[in-house]
Parts: C-alpha cells; structure tokens; sequence
C-alpha cells in the first residue's frame, strides 16, 4: 500500500518563515557582494525562496532545486515563491521561456522515478510539479537572460555559499537537485571546513545517501531526454 504524503503545514510555514529571517540578516552582504561582481547598484533587498506551496509540499521526501539565478532583478511587487506557486497553481502567468520550468519539473519527477510521466505528460501538469519543492538560486539578486562572468565571479564568493549551506540546513531536504555542475565543487566538506563551516549536517546526510544529483543546468541545449538520462545514471 503507497505511504500517504505527509504535508505538514504549520512545519512548512515555518521553515519559510526562518528563511525569510536568514535573507534579512543575509541581504546586505549578498547586495554588497552582488554590486561588486556585477558592477550595478544592488536593490535594498534580495529575493525570497523556499518551499514554493507549503500546502504541497512533503516533509519526509522534500526535494530542494538549486538555480542559478533569475532573469531580472525587479521583484519588488512579488516574491520569487509567490510567482513560481502562482504559475504551479494556475499556469495563468506562463513565464516567458517556460522550457526551463518544463524541463526542471521533469528532473523533479525522475528523482520520483516518474521519468517515462514526464517525458508524456501534459505541460500544464509539469508546472503544476513545481508547487511540490522548495527552490533557491545562488545569486539571489537576479541576473541576465543568461549567466555570464558576473555570475561565475559571485557564485565562488565564501558568503554565497555558505548562504547556501545555511539554507539547507534550514530545509533539510529528502534530496537536491542542483542546476549547475560547476558550483558543486564549492560543496564538497574539504572546501566548506576551510571555508570555516560548522554545520552542514543536512548537505552531508544528501551527499553521504548519494541523494545530491548534480544537472545540467534545465535551459542547457540538448534533448530532454539526454538530460534525464544523466540524471538517471545518479539515481
């Protein structure tokens, strides 16, 4: 008999609610950071991420998607989880290259070992997928249509990873999917102890059950099933 999903609520909002508490005590070394590398004034606040719709989303088998960063940096009138639970929950607000949404909904559902579902169904029902996670990018600021030297040059920061580290620690995911293979080194327990890290005991226990896939970045030039197939072979 399949195990009931366990949605916990109160658990959910609160894990948002301590995210929001590490950005506020975050953006200002993030914003700081973010000006240096990209040369431009920073906005007085960065983005909000997390579990995307706390009424979907599964405690004991969260899978937590790592991005990059987004197109733009004007969200000032809705939050980055606010547009990505509209668009799961309606897909009224198709964003404007949806074959990223499309394609990091079937990474999600390969690691639910639905990969065959996923390559057949519906589009609507692949955006529908993302209200099911958590998500965050490295660069919480926003970026270009593409990621480019400014990008590669924050993304190596030591207070952009251990942002990320803490985020983890916050969410303790099930599993990570992590849309960029070249950040993944900056993950290892070597680099984040010299880093001066303490805890990372949620990535450590994703890394240790080999429950940490490292991806093509969802938007990269190639089939769709090329890229789940590479993602299969981590499984």
């Amino acid at each position: 008999m399949r195990k009931e999903k366990m949605i916990d609520v109160k658990k959910n909002e609160k894990i948002n609610q301590k995210l929001k508490e590490l950005y506020d005590n975050s953006k200002e070394e993030h914003c700081r950071i973010w000006k240096e590398c990209y040369g431009k004034e920073a906005p007085d606040s960065i983005n909000e991420f997390g579990i995307i719709d706390v009424e979907r989303y599964d405690t004991e088998k969260g899978i937590l998607v790592i991005g990059r960063e987004t197109n733009g940096i004007d969200w000032c009138e809705v939050t980055f989880v606010e547009w990505l639970c509209e668009i799961s929950r309606t897909t009224a607000n198709l964003p404007a290259y949806p074959s990223i949404w499309y394609n990091t909904a079937r990474y999600i559902m390969t690691v639910r070992g639905e990969k065959e579902s996923s390559l057949s169904c519906e589009k609507k029902e692949l955006l529908s997928v993302l209200g099911t996670i958590a998500f965050t990018n490295i660069n919480k600021v926003g970026g270009g249509s593409a990621s480019g030297k400014a990008y590669w040059k924050m993304y190596k920061k030591a207070d952009v990873i251990k942002l990320i580290v803490e985020e983890i620690e916050i969410i303790e995911p099930r599993y990570i999917i992590l849309c960029d293979k070249y950040f993944a080194k900056f993950l290892t327990e070597e680099n984040l102890m010299e880093l001066g890290v303490k805890k990372f005991s949620a990535l450590k226990k994703c890394m240790d059950n080999k429950r940490l896939y490292v991806v093509d970045h969802p938007a990269a030039r190639m089939s769709k099933e090329k890229m789940l197939n590479k993602l299969e072979e981590q499984l």
